[in-house]
């Protein structure tokens, strides 16, 4: 495959681990995950914004104009032939030598594509079973509302669920809220009330978190923030996790706790007209 690296197209095999890496050396960026279809970023301008607020927290120099990054993603998916719907990861870290101290604030950046098995967003048929990870916390900081290059957490309750056979883990922060799954935002449903984790208890500011609150309008079902501890998550009727990749995913399980998905498929209808 291909990757567009600082506007260049290059095979992937060219592209080399250098020793003066800070991504590589102190996680020094961020990522943002996006979806291609039809020839175009779903969402786009929510990205957009995403990506001058993780610039301006990081102190990095948006190294292009916002609006060339739809033609630089569509030259990327022309180089590697791909016509369908695809996963789009774009990373920005800076460029500079020093240590903790940089000696500037220009920035890199590497653009990714992959196909996605299904055209369209899905529901998934089969509910998802999670549990929860506390072994490691996030920060309520307003970094962790980015997408970091420092996921330490995230991947260690991915190992977490994929040791004890479960679909994803509920991660907590470091005042034991529960905030997002791994890779996703977290919703539940009590009293016909969606409730979501509010940002300032540092979980991803998620674009598809973001679609959801125009949805639940639309429906006319109240949608709030509110902070969620483990029992506000086990006495919900209904838990279901979002990102802009997969959609909405529907939780039949937490524990041995079961749960519907009524709502969860209404907004996933509204969802679904946006394709």
């Amino acid at each position: 495959m291909k990757q567009n690296y600082n506007g260049e197209i290059l095979s992937t095999e060219d592209l080399l681990l250098l020793e003066n890496n800070r991504a590589f050396l102190y996680g020094d960026g961020f990522f943002e995950s996006m979806r291609w279809h039809n020839n175009q970023i779903n969402f786009f301008d929510d990205h957009a914004e995403r990506i001058k607020k993780a610039c301006s927290l990081l102190k990095l120099k948006l190294p292009f104009q916002i609006e060339t990054l739809k033609e630089k993603i569509r030259a990327l998916a022309e180089a590697n032939e791909i016509n369908s719907s695809a996963r789009v990861r774009l990373i920005m870290f800076r460029i500079s030598n020093g240590t903790y101290l940089p000696d500037e604030n220009n920035t890199g950046y590497t653009i990714i594509m992959q196909p996605l098995p299904n055209e369209n967003y899905v529901i998934n048929e089969k509910g998802l079973h999670l549990d929860f990870y506390k072994e490691q916390t996030k920060s309520s900081s307003s970094i962790s509302t980015i997408k970091s290059l420092n996921c330490n957490v995230s991947v260690l309750g991915s190992i977490y669920a994929q040791e004890n056979k479960l679909d994803d883990a509920i991660l907590f922060n470091d005042h034991q809220h529960a905030i997002e799954a791994t890779g996703s935002s977290l919703f539940i449903v009590k009293n016909n009330c969606i409730l979501t984790p509010p940002l300032s208890d540092g979980c991803a500011d998620g674009v598809m978190r973001k679609q959801l609150f125009h949805f639940a309008k639309e429906l006319n079902i109240d949608c709030k923030e509110q902070s969620l501890t483990a029992d506000d998550v086990m006495n919900a009727e209904e838990v279901f996790i979002t990102n802009v990749v997969r959609g909405i995913q529907w939780v039949a399980k937490i524990k041995e706790k079961s749960f519907t998905k009524n709502i969860s498929e209404q907004l996933f209808l509204k969802l679904s007209k946006t394709n």
